[in-house]
């Protein structure tokens, strides 16, 4: 009699054991899905942050570039006045000259 209840209680304790390491593998589950969870939602806050930056990046080369051309054509006009007055004056000079 006290054999089968020395072997009823080492039953039940292996399977109280067997049920407490279950327990602790879902709770170890359960915390790397929320940890997983947090991650992605990381990733895509980082991803997103990427994308608007990589946008305001392009956008910025391309207002450059626009800046420049600008820049070329004003600077392209000034000299073409300046060679158009150049060429007057020279030619004054020369009808002068003669």
């Amino acid at each position: 009699m006290n054999e089968l209840k020395t072997s009823a209680n080492e039953k039940l304790k292996t399977g109280q054991v067997g049920v407490s390491e279950v327990t602790e593998n879902i709770n170890s589950m359960e915390d790397i899905q929320r940890k997983s969870l947090i991650y992605e939602f990381k990733l895509l806050e980082w991803r997103n942050n990427s994308s608007q930056l990589q946008e305001k990046i392009t956008r910025a080369k391309y207002e450059n570039q626009i800046d420049l051309a600008r820049m070329k054509l004003e600077i392209e006009t000034e000299y073409e006045e300046q060679l158009e007055k150049f060429q007057q004056k020279a030619s004054q000079e020369a009808q002068r000259s003669k």
